[in-house]
């Protein structure tokens, strides 16, 4: 019968493009969006961080759930990891990080890493706006974002010294010198041996106009390997100073 023989080869054909649909997506996409993450990954380590985002921007175009999710946050750890490199494209490399980071983060919900990347992103935003349009409603949704990414972090890590080291940083933003304090200490209630909770407790006595205390948390910090002489050490202290000047 023609017509029988023309639907058994229809149906063959589709069966056939669908197979291949098929192991397209489970074999040869994921293949090529770990082969795309682990050369951005060489060329962070050169860096040369624009190539390596170019890389990873095809690899975040998968559609599959498990696999869109670990190529957001392998893209976010290179964010992290790049944007010291380029200062001039902090708060884009951040608002790129905290896009990226609020679609991953619904499908991994349980990754601490991503959660405190998620608060760091957010306030290097909120610190720009405070430092440009002022805009007060702005303002209080990316603080309010911020606070609600470490307050997750923490309840999956409540011991997680590094939730409390950035999460004192929003404070310092908002110039709630009381409230970095407050999260310093918690910090060094967990273990007093991680410089940078020494760090974050010296930045906020300091501002607090207490030079004594943040001179002895200073110092505290530098024997516990804390790079306290480097550039953007030296930039947040000489802020800290400064405020103690206003505070005077």
């Amino acid at each position: 019968d023609p017509r029988k023989s023309a639907f058994i080869s229809a149906s063959i054909c589709v069966l056939a493009i669908a197979l291949i649909w098929f192991n397209w997506q489970t074999a040869v996409v994921p293949l090529l969006a770990n082969a795309h993450i682990n050369g951005a990954q060489s060329l962070m380590e050169q860096k040369r961080c624009e190539e390596a985002f170019a890389l990873m921007d095809k690899a975040f175009q998968v559609k599959q759930g498990s696999l869109r999710s670990y190529t957001g946050l392998s893209y976010a750890e290179m964010i992290l990891q790049c944007r010291e490199q380029n200062p001039a494209l902090r708060v884009q490399l951040a608002q790129k990080g905290r896009d990226i980071l609020n679609e991953t983060l619904r499908t991994r919900p349980s990754h601490i890493r991503g959660w405190i990347a998620l608060g760091g992103f957010t306030n290097s935003i909120l610190e720009n706006e405070l430092a440009t349009t002022h805009d007060s409603s702005r303002i209080a949704q990316l603080t309010q974002e911020a606070m609600a990414a470490f307050q997750q972090a923490l309840t999956l890590g409540p011991k997680r010294q590094e939730v409390y080291v950035e999460w004192s940083k929003v404070f310092l933003v908002l110039k709630d010198y009381e409230g970095a304090r407050q999260k310093a200490r918690e910090c060094l209630d967990i273990d007093q041996k991680l410089g940078a909770c020494w760090w974050q407790l010296a930045r906020a006595e300091i501002s607090l106009g207490n030079t004594k205390n943040g001179s002895a948390a200073l110092q505290t910090a530098e024997a516990k390997g804390y790079g306290t002489k480097t550039e953007q050490a030296l930039l947040q202290l000489a802020n800290a100073y400064l405020v103690t000047e206003d505070y005077e």
